[in-house]
């Protein structure tokens, strides 16, 4: 007997789901006719009832019914019908109530098909590329999502890949996603959730994987996930949490996991991986990371919250064992992530801090930008050596933002110029060469924004410029420039015209124009790029 979705024999079945994916068992006794099956009735909304592998058809059947069977009369026929009837009733009395969920499941919008020219995407506002899936919310608040679709991650009801985009949901505010699963809020303040549940951290209750969207909690109006738990803030400013809590991390005071959200906290105004900060400012130690040993008390406080600072108004992590918090008198603090009660004092007067791995770089009220921490071989730090330093040293003058990506930073002056510095090995910083720098060096004017993007393809750099043109640079072995060419470029190829914002994914990237209109290109090999096809894209096509 095998499984209707995916062929996984069921002999390894758990229980009364497949092991492999998730799908509920059914009982068929139907013997299997490969010469001719018949017409079959296929609705794109629902899972298909079987898999084509190497081009068999399984179905649910005992080895009974695998046999080769002989004619039968009519009269047995009839018999046989009665009878399968009869069983049928009698199963669906005793295994409906067993799987019979006490959860509310999202009805699709009516222009969700398996054609998707009857509805069309338009006036894109946001765009979230993951992995192989892509998703994108419209000015209108309707979610639209294609591509890769494996373990139900479009939330379409199906495991069918999209190369167009599908409706899925609509009135959304807020999106999210990892690790398989996906996580939208509505309007209403409705949180909605699918894809995969292994620890139950979808959040409804159960540990089944979902095919579309089910109602996790009401009055949500942020949602956040990392791993395997899942945090969310409702209206009332009160924190939530579920999914794997072996280690404490979910901060309810057990290491139970948890398939439902409970309640953590009050008055939280932003939640981040480990740290929460409540609506006046008091920062708190989000619980599964505390050192016992830096407290006077009893090893149950790693399971629930502990304050640590007043008046907080941001973190970011620093390296793989520290934070960095800024508080509202511009002082930037340096603490372990074992949370040692002692944060140390690093800079006064900051603005705005960012860090990559283990090196910070923070904007001072006078718009200087320093550095501290690792150096690594390249200079990331840009103060001309490859010293690690606990010293904040200044860098340059008159800076509006700064950009760090692995081992490349850029940075934006307050007149547009755009400067880098550091990892050149790809051509990522744009100076014409591929040679590492100490110091930062100018590479192009009227800069509105940067956006570097680094993964094990290579690293690669684009820029949007005042008059709203799409510039790119740096690795293109798979067309991630969209230059038409799958050369390396060590200085700015102009892409396209008229460009709000751009967001790089996985071998594959999308930009919005001020149209609203979505473009993409790189690899599709699940039609990830919505053109209609699974072919790669030297060049931006318009999202169809």
């Amino acid at each position: 007997m095998f499984c209707v979705n995916c062929g996984k024999n069921l002999s390894e079945f758990k229980g009364s789901f497949c092991t492999k994916c998730g799908t509920k068992r059914e009982i068929n006794t139907i013997a299997e006719v490969q010469s001719n099956p018949g017409p079959v009735i296929q609705n794109d909304n629902v899972a298909p009832k079987s898999t084509v592998i190497q081009k068999k058809t399984f179905t649910y059947q005992s080895q009974a019914t695998r046999q080769k069977t002989s004619p039968l009369s009519l009269r047995k026929c009839i018999k046989i019908a009665i009878g399968s009837i009869a069983a049928g009733v009698m199963l669906g009395l005793i295994i409906l109530p067993f799987y019979k969920d006490d959860v509310e499941v999202y009805v699709l919008p009516s222009s969700l098909s398996g054609d998707s020219s009857e509805s069309k995407m338009e006036n894109v506002v946001s765009v979230f590329p993951n992995g192989g899936s892509t998703y994108a919310i419209t000015e209108d608040g309707s979610l639209w999502a294609w591509g890769n679709n494996t373990n139900w991650y479009l939330g379409d009801g199906t495991r069918i890949d999209r190369s167009n985009p599908l409706k899925i949901m609509e009135n959304v505010t807020h999106f999210a996603s990892s690790g398989g699963r996906v996580y939208a809020t509505t309007e209403d303040g409705s949180l909605w959730a699918w894809g995969f549940n292994t620890y139950g951290y979808l959040g409804d209750g159960t540990k089944r994987h979902r095919h579309s969207p089910v109602k996790i909690m009401e009055n949500a109006i942020f949602v956040g996930v990392r791993v395997d738990t899942t945090f969310a803030i409702s209206e009332d400013e009160v924190l939530w949490a579920w999914g794997r809590n072996s280690s404490g991390q979910l901060g309810d005071g057990t290491t139970e996991n948890r398939t439902r959200p409970v309640k953590i906290m009050e008055n939280v105004a932003s939640v981040g991986p480990y740290l929460a900060r409540t609506t006046d400012g008091t920062l708190w130690a989000r619980w599964g990371v505390l050192n016992a040993s830096s407290f006077e008390d009893d090893r149950s406080m790693r399971h629930s919250p502990r304050k640590i600072m007043d008046n907080v108004t941001s973190t970011r992590f620093y390296g793989h064992s520290h934070f960095l918090l800024l508080t509202e008198d511009g002082n930037l603090w340096v603490m372990r992530r074992e949370i040692d009660p002692n944060p140390v004092l690093r800079m006064e007067n900051v603005v705005s801090v960012e860090t990559s791995r283990a090196s910070a770089f923070a904007i001072d009220g006078d718009g200087s930008l320093w550095a501290f921490g690792n150096n690594s071989s390249s200079g990331k730090l840009g103060d001309g050596t490859t010293e690690n330093t606990t010293i904040p040293v200044m860098i340059m003058e008159n800076v509006a933002s700064v950009t760090p990506s692995r081992d490349s930073i850029f940075a934006i002056t307050e007149n547009g110029g755009l400067w880098a510095w550091g990892s050149n090995e790809y051509g990522q910083l744009g100076d014409s060469t591929t040679t590492d720098r100490l110091r930062p060096v100018k590479i192009m004017e009227n800069v509105a924004s940067v956006t570097p993007f680094g993964d094990s393809f290579g690293a690669s750099t684009y820029a949007i410029t005042e008059d709203g043109s799409l510039w790119a640079w740096g690795s293109n072995g798979s067309g991630q420039l969209g230059d038409g060419t799958t050369e390396d470029r060590q200085s700015p190829v102009k892409i396209m015209e008229n460009v709000v914002s751009v967001t790089p994914g996985e071998r594959s990237y999308f930009a919005i124009s001020d149209d609203g209109a979505l473009w993409a290109w790189g690899s599709n090999r699940s039609g990830q790029l919505g053109d209609g096809t699974t072919e790669d894209r030297l060049s931006p096509v318009r999202v169809s």
